[in-house]
């Protein structure tokens, strides 16, 4: 018998099979939006289809003490405009079932010390739509900001220290060891994610928390609760979403001595911000001045009398190239992915983009821009596989058909003029 299994008592009544099956049902894997298979190429549409059995054999591993969670597929996706890809932790869809009830019961119970004025990020019924209001109200009473971001913050957490604070907080809890199986979690190595390609995108073996898994938000969160402890104590306004920062005061020399204070505290935990500069994601803004967070801007709008969150040009510009990227004929083919599929995909992809940024000042533009990359995706296959010429002489009444129309331009703000 293990010293893992003497030190602690297995989480029967946690991850029971009444609170797997409601997480479960509670899940996207559950819908037709499900999520991809891990390593063991099990879809969640298979899983569901024998969903008693595995879930009353689930709960008994789970029980004997057999349990343990596998190594994550990763799937890199390119950034658009940028070299790097960024790699997406793909655990098996009963690993995920498991994380999902285990978040689900620590949410619920709020053992962890998470939950705090100045912390926003993946925190149930808070979210970016109530950050984004506290940014704006404390945008209106201070002058100055000073905006950061935490430099590759998940992949640079310390796993002994968190480990050791969830030991802290929980003591003999019996999700203690699978806490610390998820923190220690690393990427299996394949042909397409190398050590080599994985350490040059700064994902080292034995550091940080794997991105992906549906624990790694909650305890990201747990890692800076000492940091977020010490803003409240120092009495700084500070909004914080996950690894996006803004701390707001009545000068800029006080935002400077915010921020140093910010920067201290993160470096005691092991993290870094970048260097403050104009081009750079750490700046002071003035009164007035915009800055970014959220993938949004904070602006005044002359015209509304008032700071408005848009969605910046670049930030448009990302979006759309997400959508044209699903269009590429050859890695469709490669991957036997079908029309309807890809179809799918893209509207999805398009509508997605359409609903998270629906608070925007300028949701109609970035809607009807979206509709638009919608149609130049869907366009790009229909002339990859017939030829532009062919494309070229369809009517149009033929493209409206095709569902191939480009929308036109709907009243509402569509200018950068504020």
């Amino acid at each position: 018998m293990s010293t893992e299994v003497l030190k602690y008592p297995r989480p029967i009544r946690v991850l029971s099979k009444a609170n797997l099956l409601a997480s479960w049902l509670n899940s996207r894997d559950s819908t037709k939006k499900s999520g991809a298979p891990g390593l063991d190429k099990v879809t969640a549409r298979s899983y569901a289809s024998k969903l008693d059995f595995n879930i009353n054999n689930l709960a008994w591993r789970i029980r004997e003490g057999h349990f343990h969670f596998s190594k994550l597929r990763p799937n890199p996706i390119p950034k658009p405009g940028q070299a790097k890809d960024r790699v997406i932790c793909i655990p098996t869809v009963e690993d995920r079932l498991v994380q999902r009830t285990m978040a689900a019961y620590f949410h619920k119970s709020k053992l962890f010390p998470i939950y705090n004025e100045v912390s926003f990020g993946f925190i149930p019924e808070v979210g970016t739509k109530k950050a984004l209001s506290e940014v704006l109200n404390l945008r209106r009473e201070f002058d100055h900001v000073f905006e950061t971001d935490i430099s590759a913050f998940f992949d640079t957490i310390d796993r002994d220290m968190l480990i050791s604070k969830v030991r802290r907080v929980l003591g003999k809890h019996s999700l203690v060891p699978l806490l610390e199986q998820v923190i220690k979690k690393e990427i299996k190595e394949t042909r397409e994610c190398s050590k080599k390609k994985l350490e040059n995108l700064g994902i080292m073996a034995g550091k940080g928390l794997r991105q992906g898994m549906p624990l790694s938000p909650m305890l990201a969160n747990l890692a800076l609760a000492e940091f977020d402890a010490a803003v409240l104590r120092r009495g700084i306004r500070m909004v914080r979403y996950a690894d996006d920062i803004v701390v707001f005061a009545t000068t800029k020399r006080s935002a400077l001595e915010a921020g140093r204070f910010v920067q201290e505290r993160l470096e005691a935990l092991g993290h870094s911000i970048p260097q403050i500069g104009n081009d750079s994601k750490t700046r002071v803004a003035t009164k007035f001045e915009p800055f970014q967070f959220l993938g949004r801007e904070i602006i005044f709008s002359e015209r509304e009398g008032d700071f408005v969150q848009r969605v910046p040009k670049s930030k448009i510009s990302k979006m759309k190239s997400a959508i044209l990227d699903l269009s590429d004929l050859q890695r469709l083919l490669e991957d036997n992915t079908t029309f309807p599929d890809v179809s799918n995909k893209i509207t999805q992809k398009a509508a997605s983009f359409i609903a998270s940024y629906s608070d925007a000042h300028n949701a109609m533009h970035v809607e009807n821009e979206m509709k638009i990359a919608r149609v130049e995706a869907l366009k790009k296959i229909y002339s990859q596989v017939f030829g532009q010429s062919a494309m070229d002489a369809v009517n149009s009444k033929h493209l409206q058909f095709l569902g191939l129309k480009v929308p036109s331009m709907e009243t509402g703000d569509f200018e950068y003029t504020y």
